[in-house]
């Protein structure tokens, strides 16, 4: 009998923790977008192909996160990015508009350079980002990410994304921002 009540016992605390687990996967897990607008949702579209695929709310800002089989430098990606946020009438910026004076990896030269770092874990990391602004001065940036233990080469094929919209009125809360005339 006080076999059976330890059995009980384990079974009560094993189902504790399965629904614990359950709730903190379903609250890490992508977000909602339903309370998105549409025009938000168009801003950080994802392409038909990309994995692991995660909607985010974060402070003001909205987030997408996926990966894609795209092999490094990307181009192809790239220039469907511009397609796609031209034909929706956002204008490319030159500048890293959150830290002006800083040049967009586009307008780097004349093909663009990506920037290179070493990782915490010693990963070498190949990064690409792309700003764009609209005409009511929304941003979106682009984060392109290549990832590889060796050497980044036309083998690596592992691109990870981050779309991040920022809209106007979270801008015009930065201090260096709000000072600004147009």
């Amino acid at each position: 009998m006080p076999k059976s009540k330890w059995r009980t016992a384990t079974e009560m605390k094993w189902s504790i923790f399965l629904f614990l687990v359950v709730t903190l996967i379903a609250s890490c897990r992508d977000q909602s977008t339903a309370d998105w607008s549409q025009y938000i949702k168009s801003s950080l579209s994802v392409p038909d192909e990309a994995k692991n695929v995660n909607f985010y709310r974060i402070a003001e800002s909205y987030q997408v996160k996926y990966k894609v089989h795209e092999c490094y430098p990307g181009k192809i990606f790239i220039q469907n990015i511009v397609n796609n946020m031209v034909q929706k009438g956002w204008k490319r910026l030159d500048y890293d508009f959150l830290n002006p004076g800083i040049q967009s990896n586009h307008a780097k030269l004349t093909g663009g350079l990506w920037d290179s770092y070493i990782g915490k874990d010693g990963t070498k990391v190949m990064q690409w980002i792309d700003d764009w602004q609209d005409h009511d001065k929304n941003y979106v940036r682009y984060g392109l990410k290549y990832y590889d233990n060796k050497e980044i080469s036309k083998n690596t094929c592992n691109l990870e994304i981050v779309v991040i919209f920022i809209p106007a009125e979270a801008m015009s809360t930065r201090p260096e921002q709000s000072s600004e005339k147009d």
